[in-house]
């Protein structure tokens, strides 16, 4: 999203408000790619989206998203704080993170009329929703194509990205290069022969059976039952003035490492 989120209330609801220039034509841009995608996904592992909000008077426009109270997956492997915990977990649950990750991808990639190709796919655009739950976010840089004009580099691009960070849950290692990760001790070999496959032929089918396998095999055949899928949304964003109840409690950088003094906007002029 923008490179500031902000905690909100709106309506009622807590939120994430992803924040962007209205002055700036490539962070509108950007911003209707997100919103843009994010209305067309329904999908257990993909943020949810709310709507838009803006004030003219500030400048600023939000996208409104499903808010987090934990934290990045970069931060759970990672950080010192929470890197403990995540080296604690058995190795059922970094193959059932992987895979839901996965399944989230290939829902993007596999959606009937529009493809959505995420184009950042990373540790830090993964949210914890709970220790056993993470939601791809992140889609500012995503690109859309009709299912029938989909360039395979880009398709590949994805691929590749999401290939290096099945490797850095499972081994806590950041990834450059493929090679890197398939030599890589600690990934089940099951897991690696799908990264290869997936890589050849852009599907993902095989890669997710492999993370199946090896999340019933580490936990002892208690895996993780089917996802639930929703069918995509296609319809008009909402979009709210600032004086619709939005409320920022506090705002973080996109580092996770500042913090602002929030402001209401209930009550703001906005032009009409």
């Amino acid at each position: 999203g923008g490179a500031l989120v902000w905690k909100a209330q709106f309506r009622g609801m807590d939120v994430a408000a992803c924040e962007y220039s209205a002055r700036s034509e490539e962070e509108m841009r950007r911003m209707e790619q997100e919103g843009t995608a994010l209305q067309r996904s329904a999908h257990p592992n993909v943020v949810r989206f709310f709507g838009i909000c803006y004030s003219r008077e500030r400048g600023l426009a939000w996208n409104l998203l499903e808010l987090s109270h934990l934290y990045t997956l970069q931060a759970y492997i990672h950080d010192r704080r929470h890197q403990a915990v995540y080296c604690l977990r058995p190795k059922s649950t970094r193959a059932s993170l992987a895979l839901q990750v996965v399944h989230a991808v290939n829902y993007l990639h596999t959606l009937e009329d529009i493809v959505i190709i995420h184009g950042e796919i990373r540790s830090s655009s993964a949210l914890l929703f709970s220790k056993d739950l993470v939601k791809l976010c992140n889609f500012s840089h995503c690109r859309l194509y009709r299912s029938e004009e989909v360039p395979k580099e880009a398709v590949i691009s994805d691929v590749r990205d999401l290939v290096l960070l099945v490797g850095e849950i499972f081994s806590r290692r950041v990834f450059d290069r493929l090679e890197e990760v398939y030599v890589q001790g600690g990934i089940p070999r099951q897991v690696v022969i799908g990264m290869r496959r997936a890589m050849g032929s852009g599907s993902l089918e095989e890669l997710c059976a492999a993370l199946e396998t090896a999340m019933e095999e580490t936990s002892g055949g208690s895996g993780v039952g089917g996802f639930t899928v929703g069918e995509g949304r296609d319809r008009r964003s909402p979009v709210y003035e600032a004086n619709s109840s939005l409320h920022f409690a506090s705002a973080t950088s996109s580092s996770d490492s500042s913090s602002l003094r929030g402001f209401d906007l209930e009550n703001s002029s906005t032009g009409k």
